[in-house]
């Protein structure tokens, strides 16, 4: 790209390989090796992926890979209880691996159905609970799924802002999220309802060339400088 230090790989259409699950999983490991040698030689500080929406098992493969998984959420019912629907499914996607590294494929169906089982009498348990529960019966597996759930954080974004009750949701979902699913998580901030964004979209320019000077450019700097921050950079 112009900017120096930066380069982008654009995905123009949908992948068509991840449609089929015999030849995407032959490719997702080599693609994999093949991005961790490229960063090693380009010598790249950070590697971003900008994932679809929805949980398919190779988006949430690379979430879960992530050093920190950013999730952007509007303040809207709906976009919350998407969000947690996509948690939900990434904490299970993390039990199957780590019962792909441990051999212990039983146990994990039986950790799932135990932990995903709805229960009247249990309905304001938390995951979290539920998990400490289930160490006294699967201590092994649950102790390495902790320890696999806790080296990952999770970021919360909100987006779209209108007032300060909007903004505190982040701080509600991070707090949430970490109490009911265990996660470790933190919130790197809100992106204000700017004009400026549809606007330089329409006129197909960056946000930051076409309007430096306006509120939200100020807020996704702020929101990087707290995402570099919390990577330890």
């Amino acid at each position: 790209t112009p900017v120096t230090g930066v380069s982008l790989v654009a995905g123009g259409k949908d992948e068509s390989w991840l449609d089929h699950s015999e030849l995407s999983a032959t490719l997702f490991t080599p693609f994999w090796s093949e991005l961790l040698l490229t960063k090693v030689q380009n010598q790249f500080d950070l590697v971003i992926f900008d994932l679809g929406a929805g949980t398919n098992k190779f988006s949430l493969d690379f979430f879960t890979c992530a050093h920190l998984g950013i999730m952007t959420v509007l303040p809207e019912p709906t976009s919350i209880e998407n969000a947690y629907s996509f948690l939900k499914a990434t904490m299970g996607r993390l039990i199957d691996n780590v019962a792909l590294n441990t051999g212990e494929l039983s146990v994990a169906e039986k950790v799932k159905d135990l932990l995903f089982s709805y229960n009247q009498n249990e309905a304001r348990q938390s995951y979290r609970d539920k998990l400490n529960q289930l160490y006294e019966e699967y201590p092994s597996f649950i102790e390495v799924f902790h320890s696999t759930l806790m080296a990952r954080k999770i970021g919360f974004i909100v987006n779209q802002t209108r007032s300060q009750r909007d903004i505190e949701v982040g701080q509600s979902m991070k707090v949430i999220c970490q109490n009911y699913f265990g996660f470790a998580t933190c919130y790197l901030g809100h992106l204000n309802y700017d004009d400026s964004a549809w606007k330089a979209l329409r006129n197909r320019k960056l946000l930051l060339s076409d309007f430096p000077h306006s509120v939200i450019v100020r807020k996704i700097a702020e929101v990087s400088h707290n995402i570099i921050h919390s990577l330890g950079y």
